[in-house]
Order: structure tokens, then C-alpha cells, then sequence
């Protein structure tokens, strides 16, 4: 089969108490088609899942799209690849 591939992020919201959220594009198509970069203003759409393992609960936040925002409240800025 293929290979899978995942590219994990961490945003900044723009707000007067920023917070960062970690997020993850995941599949190689995906990766290729939501190129950004470190500092860049974006905006994510994305969905979010939780599951349960051993009595614990588990959230992963998975974006389907990265568009280039404006700097305005709801948008975020990329802070850093991983």
C-alpha cells in the first residue's frame, strides 16, 4: 500500500489572548495542495475527533484546507512546523 503522511502544525490565534493549537494535514495529496510557511496569516478549516483508548480520551484536530488570511481576529498565524 502507500505510504502514509503526515505534516503537524502549531497556530497562534490573533486575539487579545493568543492561544496556540496544534494541528495535523494529514495525507500526502493534502499536504501538497495546503502549502505554508513559518509567520504565514492563514486560515484553517478543519475537523475534530475524539476517541477513546484504555479509559482515556484522545482529541486530534485534522485541517482539510489552509487558505491565506488577512489579519483580522478569527485568523491565525502559523507558528511553527513539525
Amino acid at each position: 500500500g502507500k505510504e502514509w503522511k503526515l505534516q503537524a502544525y502549531v497556530l497562534e490565534t490573533q486575539e487579545q489572548y493568543p492561544r496556540k493549537v496544534h494541528f495535523e494535514v494529514f495525507g500526502e495529496d493534502r499536504i501538497k495542495a495546503n502549502p505554508c510557511q513559518l509567520d504565514d496569516i492563514v486560515t484553517v478549516s478543519f475537523d475534530i475527533e475524539s476517541r477513546e483508548f484504555n479509559g482515556r480520551w484522545y482529541t486530534s484536530i485534522r485541517a482539510w484546507k489552509i487558505q491565506p488570511g488577512q489579519l483580522l481576529l478569527h485568523n491565525q498565524r502559523l507558528l511553527l512546523l513539525l
